[in-house]
């Protein structure tokens, strides 16, 4: 098994079929393998199901690193706010919400020269993704006010109870995606965006989201803008919020570091058990002793035995 499982590119080359591959008996009963003495071919499975069992449960622990990350980045998340803040409604802040057209449109993201409105699913996984919109009919002219810019804050209202709310800063976006009737944008009489957005993807603000949502469905909730408006939400002076906001950076960037380097350390550790496989059968895995009975003597016996085996007894034939 571990000889085959060493030559596995070699041997998927011998595949045929587009759908579905399959490499035929003729094949597999030509195939070559390297076959050592006996007694060190029990000495290289030793060794390799030590190692595997190793890497099996590093390939376990680094796993559960992609858990981990959100949990700690929660827990960030949590401390940050949960000190002595003051609290303002969000409607002290927010100068003006404003909002795009509910119209049939073509599911697909609009061309260049076409205009489009974004899906809940843009502002929906922490970063705006502008492919996940759809095209206005050719005759409709969006109101110029609802086109997203760089700099927006987006808010969505509707959504599945754990995704309603979600938020995000746009980045960079082409100059022809809008509003849809679904995703608003939160204007506010002063710097608080970034600050918001943290608090909001917090486990205290996602709690209170979902508590102003309504809908008698848990696969479809709504925050109407009267209660977003009435949301307590922490505030401080502009040189706190900077100096939370900053930490919050630095702690997610070094979460993030170790998360990059846990993913590329499981990568590593599926090559690492490709070159013992590939080192096992190169001979330097474990030592080899010159005592041991030779493969092809082994072999030779097998071959002894099968022949005797199919050597027809001799004996009287029965009469019918």
């Amino acid at each position: 098994m571990n000889a085959l499982l060493a030559e596995g590119d070699e041997i998927r080359r011998f595949g045929e079929g587009s759908t579905h591959t399959t490499i035929y008996f003729p094949q597999v009963k030509a195939f070559h393998i390297d076959l050592p003495p006996l007694a060190e071919q029990k000495r290289i499975v030793a060794k390799l199901n030590a190692l595997s069992a190793k890497s099996a449960r590093a390939r376990t622990e680094l796993a559960r690193i992609e858990t981990l990350v959100s949990r700690y980045k929660q827990a960030v998340l949590d401390k940050a706010f949960s000190g002595k803040l003051g609290q303002k409604n969000l409607g002290d802040l927010v100068v003006r919400i404003k909002a795009g057209k509910n119209l049939q449109c073509d599911e697909r993201p609009p061309h260049p020269h076409e205009k489009g409105v974004v899906k809940v699913s843009a502002v929906t996984w922490g970063a705006f993704r502008a492919e996940q919109s759809k095209t206005l009919p050719q005759d409709f002219e969006p109101d110029e006010d609802t086109r997203i810019k760089s700099g927006d804050f987006l808010f969505s209202r509707a959504n599945t109870l754990e995704l309603v709310g979600a938020v995000v800063i746009v980045a960079e976006v082409p100059e022809n995606l809008y509003l849809s009737d679904k995703i608003l944008r939160l204007d506010f009489n002063e710097p608080v965006g970034t600050w918001l957005l943290w608090y909001l993807r917090s486990p205290m603000g996602r709690e209170a989201l979902m508590n102003i949502s309504s809908g008698n469905q848990l696969s479809m909730r709504n925050i109407g803008q009267k209660s977003l408006l009435s949301l307590s939400v922490p505030y401080a002076n502009a040189a706190i919020r900077t100096e939370i906001v900053s930490r919050i950076k630095t702690a997610f960037a070094h979460i993030d570091r170790l998360a990059a380097e846990a993913k590329r350390a499981l990568a590593l550790v599926g090559k690492l058990d490709e070159a013992i496989h590939a080192k096992a059968f190169r001979g330097e895995l474990v030592p080899q002793d010159e005592n041991d009975e030779p493969a092809s003597v082994l072999l030779e016996r097998i071959r002894a035995e099968r022949a005797a085996e199919l050597k027809p007894k001799r004996g009287r034939t029965a009469r019918p």
